[in-house]
């Protein structure tokens, strides 16, 4: 009896070890990361403000929504657009690739998405360089060039 104990033990000790090993890699893509830029006129009276937002899931689908407010004094305008699609994200050479399946726009002056005409799904690549909750997005040509300028996105969720 008292070796079938000890060998329950150790059977149990054993398996609790196995499960410590098993710890599941995270995509660091995964979240929400915005970029957020903004020109004010001399008279500080007329600005813009540009901001991207992009949303990646972890089962490959990610949303992308650009803002472009315009604004003098109290008066504002602008419009939204939105980039809806699935995405691939290779941790070993940082390569974003986004496959763009449908896209909408909303004015400001209607409350209501309006589906643009997509021929067909396109994708774009994009490199991505992280530094603790940022991450800058350079985008690449189809022959795998990366652009010199890229834009830095802060991670919010």
């Amino acid at each position: 009896m008292t070796l079938l104990g000890l060998f329950v033990c150790v059977f149990t000790f054993v398996a609790c070890g196995d499960d410590d090993d098993d710890e599941t890699v995270t995509n660091p893509i995964v979240g929400t990361w915005v970029y957020e830029e903004t020109f004010e006129e001399g008279d500080g009276q007329f600005y813009t403000k540009h901001t991207d937002k992009y949303t990646f899931d972890n089962g490959g689908k990610f949303v992308a929504e650009f803002e472009m407010k315009e604004g003098r004094g109290n008066e504002v305008w602008g419009h939204l657009e939105r980039m809806e699609g699935t995405y691939i994200f290779s941790a070993t050479d940082n390569v974003l690739k986004l496959t763009v399946t449908a896209m909408s726009v909303k004015s400001y002056d209607s409350e209501q998405w309006e589906n643009e005409p997509m021929d067909k799904p396109y994708t774009e690549n994009y490199k991505v360089v992280f530094n603790g909750n940022k991450a800058t997005f350079y985008w690449m040509n189809d022959e795998g060039k990366v652009s010199e300028d890229g834009m830095e996105f802060t991670k919010k969720k």
